[in-house]
């Protein structure tokens, strides 16, 4: 059904039943999008012992996103869960419209697409590949449901979690995605997840300088230095020159493109977009509105992407340009995902 029809549709819904206040037992929708914005994190970390810190209330140095916040969860579902975002008007206009109408609703023009100067979506498919590098990410559980994976959003722990205790395959179903019942994703904090896509190309490259030919800003022993180096490379190519066989060597680079990058690998609306600073209780309400099961055995394994001296703090006192531009390039993420921005001041004040 498109985009109109159905928020048409449920705008009928909600004025036949604006009188019913709500059944017994059951929070009103004030009241549920109340209780998600309680639930907004105080601290969101980044790396370990760093730490992006948000005010309770706004101030000059810190991003007031409650205004914003309160209005767009007004456009949440009655349940209080939030909605694929790609449905969201300011979502799907942040980079613009496509010159040539997409075929598919909620695909989105993403950061990468305006890198890219497209005019017209790529219409990029799950286990498509990204140059010469697999892409096999997402997973069909049971009953249909469908995982989107977006690495570095806990996808290692939801893969031990699905092993644990759910069924669950890596093939996809004739009809794909018709054929899916419901689906979810995780997301993070955009900072968070890119320092943490940095640190998977930091940690893979660092150790094969000798054996082979790697982007330039790897050969750089100041930290500051190579973290400017990789946002200038990741916001200046396309997606199609970092996913080169000359560039993605050990497959890194698909680690850091955008949220709403790989939300568009699913040509379809995702039923629950869940946050992964709140893992156990997104796993019991995908648990609840999907009947999916999952295990209770954890990650064990370290962390590819935290990275030893890659201090946010530091970084935005030395290379404040860098981590500006990197935060434009994740002003979308930002937008689509609800999470507020962060300030250059509050971030270097740590």
């Amino acid at each position: 059904m498109p985009v109109g029809e159905r928020l048409m549709f449920w705008h009928m819904q909600k004025a036949a039943f604006r009188h019913v206040s709500g059944f017994p037992g059951e929070s009103s929708p004030r009241e549920l999008r109340q209780q998600r914005l309680n639930k907004l994190p105080v601290q969101i970390a980044l790396q370990a012992g760093t730490s992006i810190q948000l005010a309770s209330e706004p101030d000059q140095d810190t991003a007031a996103a409650t205004p914003e916040q309160l209005q767009r969860l007004e456009h949440a579902p009655e349940d209080g869960r939030p909605a694929d975002p790609r449905l969201s008007e300011a979502c799907r206009r942040f980079h613009g419209a496509w010159a040539s109408p997409s075929a598919i609703d909620v695909i989105v023009r993403t950061v990468e697409d305006t890198v890219a100067n497209r005019s017209a979506p790529s219409y990029r498919r799950l286990r498509q590949p990204f140059g010469t590098c697999d892409m096999p990410y997402g997973r069909l559980a049971q009953g249909g449901n469908f995982y989107l994976e977006v690495p570095k959003t806990g996808s290692t722990t939801m893969k031990s979690r699905f092993k644990d205790g759910a069924s669950a395959t890596d093939d996809l179903p004739p009809g794909f995605p018709r054929s899916v019942t419901k689906s979810f994703v995780f997301v993070r904090e955009p900072l968070a997840r890119m320092l943490s896509g940095y640190g998977t190309p930091v940690k893979r490259l660092k150790s094969r300088l000798l054996r082979r030919s790697w982007p330039a800003f790897m050969f750089e022993t100041n930290e500051a230095l190579r973290f400017k180096g990789f946002v200038d490379m990741l916001t200046s190519h396309t997606d199609e020159v970092l996913a080169s066989e000359a560039n993605n060597v050990d497959c890194v680079w698909q680690h850091v493109m955008s949220q709403m990058w790989f939300f568009n690998n699913y040509p379809a609306e995702i039923t629950f977009v869940a946050r992964m600073e709140q893992l156990e209780a997104e796993l019991a309400a995908i648990s609840l509105h999907l009947n999916v099961s999952f295990g209770t055995k954890g990650n064990s394994n370290v962390n590819e992407g935290d990275l030893d001296g890659v201090d946010v703090q530091h970084l935005s006192r030395t290379v404040p340009h860098a981590v500006a531009k990197l935060l434009a390039h994740l002003s979308q993420d930002y937008e689509c995902l609800q999470y507020p921005v962060p300030s250059i001041r509050a971030l270097a004040r740590g």
